[in-house]
């Protein structure tokens, strides 16, 4: 017959998750309830979900109308950023030339 964890048999075992989750090492979890780091191990890997493991939203989708809206914005941007970029470079030869 398997021994059961004992962790999951400690009083403190809400407490010993939640340091364990947190990210709390598996020695200084052990030492502050008595118990072996292994045993502290084995109780994270075999009994706690991993904090990757947890489901992540999804991203809502765009449709394509949407996208295609993005994309032109985008470019209408570009053409503007353009813009500024010569009217820019004008402005500092106009100074250069003053010097």
């Amino acid at each position: 017959m398997p021994r059961r964890c004992f962790a999951c048999r400690h009083p403190a075992r809400a407490e010993i998750d939640r340091e364990l989750v947190a990210g709390t090492s598996h020695r200084s979890v052990a030492k502050q309830f008595g118990l072996s780091a292994s045993s502290m191990f084995r109780h994270r890997s075999k009994h706690l979900q991993p904090p990757e493991a947890e489901a992540e939203p999804e991203a809502p989708a765009v449709h394509e109308s949407q996208y295609l809206h993005l994309v032109d914005r985008v470019e209408a941007l570009e053409g503007c950023i353009e813009l500024h970029r010569k009217a820019i470079l004008e402005i500092l030869q106009r100074f250069s030339r003053r010097a």
